[in-house]
């Protein structure tokens, strides 16, 4: 038997059942290549959390992501994290971790390393370090 392919060419039905399993298969592979054009490969960087420097990390984000409305000024939710003993106070008490976490303020520090890291400094007993 042979099937019309586009009204020009007509091929055996079984040439056409090899030609669009071919095709499908060709269109399948490429779904998975990581090195398709355009698509990067992921990398997978450690989180280091065994020393966390409270000035080389803490201070910078909660400067960055945080003071903008908790600060001596605008404590929003009465939190403030302007400096060293009011951050301090806050992750002792457990509120900047879990306001991070669980909290509405996972839209502003949402990145699983940095809230790994915050967790970290707590646990490390929060030093001025």
């Amino acid at each position: 038997m042979k099937i019309p392919f586009h009204g020009i060419i007509t091929i055996p039905f079984r040439g056409f059942v090899w030609l669009l399993l071919i095709i499908v298969v060709g269109l399948l592979s490429c779904e998975n290549d990581q090195y398709a054009v355009g698509i990067a490969p992921e990398i997978k960087l450690s989180c280091d959390t065994n020393k966390v420097s409270f000035k080389d990390f803490i201070k910078p984000i909660i400067d960055e992501r945080c003071k903008t409305c908790h600060n001596n000024t605008s404590q929003y939710g009465g939190v403030n994290l302007d400096g060293y003993e009011n951050i301090k106070i806050n992750s002792v008490s457990g509120k900047l971790y879990n306001s991070i976490r669980f909290g509405n303020m996972s839209n502003y520090i949402s990145d699983d390393c940095d809230i790994a890291k915050i967790k970290a400094w707590r646990n490390q007993g929060s030093k001025n370090n």
